[in-house]
């Protein structure tokens, strides 16, 4: 009869190991299942959120470029307006996507796009404001081989500083002004012209950073021909073999591609 309840007992032991062992697993089970369910929803809400924002911005892009469609030849400043708002949200877009194409991988929805196109300047005039704008950066871009001749002449001014004579050595006295040597009068001149050749060389850099964000530009040779070379635009028109009117308009192309660049370095202002 022991042996009997031994085997007995043995039996329901085992019995209970099998339940407890499905138990846990039935439980593990139940919490994999909620934490990937949480992942999931996470997952879903960030997803849906980023696709919401990409439609909001194409929405926005696409009503102001068919304001600038319909405006281009009939209202000028509210067509640029409308442009420049839609290749600051192009922009933008573009940036956000790139940043979380991750999300999708791979299965982009069909009306959300790679990529928003940047509305080019075309044969648009420019507004009275983008005028102003363009003749600040002619005036920069006309500077531009004076301040690299300004550079060379304070260089060699700096190798062999002179000293005006107009008071004599040992500078102005009296009247609380303070007597410098010739010593100091001549570092005080050295390091005028070390400041202005740090200015003007600042600028040469500025200005070179930008043309070289437009080098591959199109219209980038009439930088060249226009502010560099001092063409005017009739010469240009016959070099190229173009219309005079074709002229003005690789100016505004240009100088609208530019004007960015140019805010950017903080050669005019916003």
């Amino acid at each position: 009869m022991k042996i009997i309840g031994w085997i007995i007992s043995g039996i329901i032991g085992l019995l209970i190991v099998i339940l407890l062992m499905n138990g846990f697993g039935f439980f593990n089970e139940k919490v994999n299942y909620a934490y990937q369910k949480a992942i999931d929803n996470v997952s879903y809400e960030r997803l849906k959120k980023v696709e919401d924002t990409a439609r909001a911005m194409i929405a926005t892009y696409k009503s102001d470029k068919l304001t600038y469609e319909a405006y281009k030849n009939t209202d000028v400043e509210l067509a640029t307006q409308a442009k420049i708002r839609a290749n600051r949200t192009a922009i933008a877009y573009n940036d956000y996507i790139l940043k979380n194409s991750f999300q999708w991988k791979g299965n982009i929805p069909s009306d959300i796009y790679n990529q928003l196109e940047i509305i080019e300047w075309g044969e648009i005039m420019a507004t009275q404001e983008q005028k102003i704008i363009f003749r600040k950066i002619e005036d920069i871009l006309i500077n531009y081989t004076k301040y690299k001749k300004r550079i060379k002449d304070e260089g060699e001014r700096l190798a062999n500083p002179q000293l005006k004579k107009c008071c004599g050595v040992g500078g102005q006295g009296g009247n609380g002004y303070e007597i410098k040597s010739e010593y100091e009068q001549l570092e005080e001149l050295k390091q005028r012209i070390y400041n202005n050749i740090s200015r003007y060389s600042e600028m040469i850099f500025r200005i070179d950073e930008c043309l070289n964000m437009v080098k591959d530009n199109k219209d980038y040779a009439f930088i060249q021909m226009k502010y560099f070379d001092k063409k005017t635009y009739e010469e240009i028109a016959d070099a190229l073999n173009i219309s005079l009117k074709s002229t003005y308009s690789m100016r505004n192309r240009i100088l609208g591609a530019l004007e960015i660049h140019f805010k950017t370095q903080r050669l005019i202002e916003f």
